[in-house]
Order: C-alpha cells, then structure tokens, then sequence
C-alpha cells in the first residue's frame, strides 16, 4: 500500500505535509536513510516540504521545472475550478486536446489502456488534482529557502509556459544560502516536461550533478554535517 500512495493518491483532502510524510514513509519500507531527490513540477513542492522537515535524509535535490512559489495564481485557480466543475466528457476531451497539443511540440505522453494521465480520469482523480492546484496556490518555500542545508540544482526548458523558470532560479539564487552550492541550467528549445522532450539531456544534467554532490559530501566530516 505504502508503493501505490507515490503515485498521486486519488484523495482531495491531502495538505503538502501528507504528501512528503507519504515519501518518508516508503524511504522507510525500502530502509533509505538518505537520497538524492528529484522533484518535477508539483513534485518539487513536495521535496522541498520533505527537505525542509528531514534535511539529513536529503543529499541533493534537482528541481525539474519546479518552483519554490506558486507559478501562475491564476491558472491553477482555473485549472481547480475546471477539475471540480466540467462533466466528465467534456473533461476528457479537454484532456485530448491538450496531449495532442502537447504531442506537436514534442512532448509525447505515455498511453495506458484507457489513455494518458488515467490518474485524472475519474472523479476521484479530478477532485484529488484540483486539490493539488489549490496546494500550488496556497504553498511558498520562499521564506525557508534561507535555511536549506542540501545540495540545490535547477534544470529546466528555456521555452516552458507554466513556470516562469527565470524568475524561479533568480529567487533561488537570491535566497538560498553558499551551502548549498546553487547551480542552474536551462535546456535551450525545451517545454516545461523536459524529461519527456529531453530524456537524455535531462538524464546527463541529473547524473552530473549527483556525482558532483557525492563528491562534495566525502569532503565534509561527519561531525560537521
């Protein structure tokens, strides 16, 4: 049970709080003291609360298109009222045009048996997506960035729409501490889901960048970590 609460539990009354004690918990199932995080998009909002609550458990977090602060109010206010409004036909041909929007550009979505994004297409899934557009308006990390004590990197597309990825890396170079050594690369021509536009350029900034954190942890005695 504890592997099917990662993936987007389809419950409307989750905080940010629920979702990174559902991240320690399987750390814990799998006997993880201590990992290198990924957070993309939403994902970030997560493991930056996980970060900010278990700092020793983390030994570097990448943000792929994520953010510390909401990116656009607005949309995800609309993007909630969408979710706990349309029918559900008129919410999956929304969802159609959308993947073949995205299709155009380059951003393939994986296909299940009843279509992309099947977390969603359900009302349950609705109610829990549009509980998350209501977390990314209401969460900032931006006052506790000061007090980070991992590894930061920021990878994101040059030409994403739904985060405004200048502005997240210069609020992240304006706030987090030299500790944690803040690096940033954007990928020119990207969109915002850069792992399924970029794979393996995506792949190469992560894998760099973890080598380079362990690196640096080897360095720092024990009783100073």
């Amino acid at each position: 049970d504890v592997y099917k609460r990662q993936a987007y539990p389809r419950v409307a009354y989750w905080s940010i709080r629920d979702f990174a004690e559902a991240v320690e918990e399987l750390l814990d199932a799998l006997g993880i003291e201590s990992a290198h995080f990924v957070g993309e998009s939403f994902g970030s909002l997560v493991a930056w609360q996980f970060g900010i609550l278990h700092p020793l458990r983390v030994r570097s977090f990448t943000l792929l298109g994520g953010f510390a602060q909401a990116p656009r109010f607005r949309v995800a206010g609309a993007a909630g009222v969408a979710l706990r409004t349309l029918p559900p036909r008129l919410f999956e041909a929304a969802i159609q045009l959308y993947v073949a929007g995205k299709s155009r550009i380059g951003e393939a979505r994986e296909v299940f048996d009843i279509g992309p994004y099947p977390a969603t297409r359900t009302p349950a899934g609705m109610r829990a997506t549009a509980n998350r557009m209501s977390i990314i308006q209401n969460t900032s990390f931006v006052e506790q960035l000061s007090t980070v004590q991992f590894p930061v990197r920021y990878l994101g597309g040059a030409k994403d729409i739904v985060v405004p990825v200048r502005r997240e890396i210069a609020t992240l170079t304006a706030h987090l501490p030299e500790r944690c050594s803040f690096q940033s690369s954007l990928l020119p021509g990207a969109p915002h889901n850069i792992i399924a536009s970029h794979p393996y350029a995506t792949v190469e900034h992560i894998s760099h960048w973890i080598r380079n954190a362990e690196r640096s942890t080897v360095l720092i005695a024990p009783e100073t970590r």
